[in-house]
């Protein structure tokens, strides 16, 4: 049994903390890359935490180091390092406001009509 899900508290989080206690594989779950502080990610993980989507919270510095950035275009696939971003399903969203409403989707917290 699962213990109460909680929103993740910004920059007090340590990289690849999970949210909630769990015992799939990391690799299973989805990703949310940002930085350790809430901006554009907060309402993300605000979002995957109240649709019960199980995700990993990677963290990274600010300003994000060249392997940070370097990771972020490997996984991204595009010109640019945009964050946050989130992997899912093998897929890596990009854009604060599609990745939200991807996990609002996720989540069923999207309406269907």
């Amino acid at each position: 049994d699962h213990k109460e899900k909680k929103a993740p508290k910004g920059p007090t989080r340590t990289s690849r903390q999970r949210c909630w206690d769990d015992t799939s594989e990391v690799s299973n779950m989805a990703e949310l890359h940002y930085f350790g502080a809430q901006g554009r990610g907060q309402q993300i993980r605000y979002t995957l935490a109240e649709g019960g989507v199980e995700w990993t919270d990677v963290s990274a510095a600010f300003p994000a180091s060249e392997d940070d950035k370097a990771k972020w275009l490997a996984l991204g696939g595009n010109l640019t390092t945009n964050v946050p971003m989130l992997v899912m399903g093998g897929k890596a969203y990009t854009q604060s406001s599609a990745v939200l409403r991807h996990a609002a989707r996720k989540g069923g917290l999207m309406p269907a009509d």
